[in-house]
């Protein structure tokens, strides 16, 4: 009976400790997040017509950017609040770009074009290097279209080229490249089974695929070269060419494209048995001492665009289809 009792009275308080712990984990969410939650909620109601129970979620919104809270005002139609909580959002943080291109949006919205026109000049600094396919960005140049079409708004041709902004700012190039550049491709220069001299500079103008791969007795490597050769006329009309190296010696690659079986390779086949352009390209593994499959596109002008170096050979020729196209357009001979 004590037992009984004993185990009885353990589960009352493990009731009553239930039942104090709090439902769910909502209670102990931090106040950031539920602010979150409050403006998330807002949009919601405002999305439904809901004015007045949106505004209320978003008054808890202690996170709320004050731009965010202008531009809900301009969808609730609350075109003075609006206003001025744009200016207040602006007031608050000066020379940032969001508040700022919410004070031009909402001014344009509003009728005041002369003052969102003031208010984009000071914003046009700081977005001078800024990515155009933002929506923000495009709905401020639809903007500035609309102010030049309707003529109160000058010309990009007849704007200023500099301004406080960026007139005494340090010549970045100084400091090293800003983005990205290709290499220079390795020149090489072997004869084809046809005795013909082969060099990367024959390609100069034109795109090139280079594949590197490893022999005639490598089974992948053989459909890599099938896949390929079936794409060649398609990659002339992109202006690229296609060449493969591998690392048999002159008669092995001969025999290869003499093939018994009557496979046509419809590229160029050169030898390099030294491996010396395999290593120049890095088309090897320094640690095992082993060639490696190799895929590089080289552009018009011989700069490296893309590089895969692996132990297994590249097949996705539609991906190098589309940048050979890409390259096409961007990279002048």
């Amino acid at each position: 009976m004590k037992s009984l009792a004993a185990g009885e009275a353990k589960g009352e308080a493990k009731g009553a400790a239930k039942q104090a712990a709090p439902k769910y984990s909502w209670e102990a969410a931090s106040p950031d997040l539920k602010a979150a939650i409050a403006e998330l909620e807002g949009y919601q109601l405002l999305a439904k017509g809901d004015v007045g129970p949106a505004f209320d979620r978003f008054a808890k919104a202690t996170t709320m950017r004050p731009e965010a809270l202008a531009r809900a005002h301009l969808s609730a139609r609350n075109l003075g609040f609006a206003e001025s909580v744009a200016k207040e959002a602006v007031t608050k943080n000066p020379d940032q770009l969001p508040p700022l291109a919410a004070q031009v949006e909402i001014l344009h919205a509003v009728g005041r074009i002369k003052e969102a026109q003031e208010a984009y000049r000071k914003l046009a600094p700081l977005i001078r290097g800024a990515d155009t396919n933002l929506p923000i960005m495009q709905r401020l140049a639809a903007i500035v279209t609309g102010w030049e079409t309707a003529g109160t708004w000058p010309s990009p041709d007849a704007q200023p080229s500099s301004d406080d902004a960026t007139i005494h700012r340090k010549d970045l190039s100084t400091l090293g490249p800003l983005t990205w550049a290709p290499y220079a491709a390795e020149p090489f220069s072997v004869t084809d089974t046809q005795g013909k001299p082969r060099s990367l500079t024959d390609h100069r103008g034109r795109n090139v695929v280079v594949l590197f791969f490893l022999g005639g007795k490598c089974a992948h490597c053989m459909q890599q070269l099938q896949v390929f050769s079936k794409e060649v006329e398609a990659l002339k009309s992109l202006n690229t060419d296609l060449v493969a190296l591998s690392t048999d010696d002159l008669d092995a690659t001969k025999a290869l494209q003499a093939n018994p079986d009557g496979i046509k390779f419809s590229m160029p086949l050169l030898p390099d048995p030294k491996l010396d352009i395999f290593k120049s390209y890095h088309a090897f593994d320094d640690f095992e001492e082993l060639p490696l499959h190799g895929t590089f596109l080289i552009d018009a002008q011989g700069d490296v665009r893309y590089q895969r170096i692996s132990a297994d050979p590249f097949l996705d020729v539609d991906f190098l289809k589309t940048e050979a196209a890409r390259i096409h357009r961007i990279v002048r001979p």
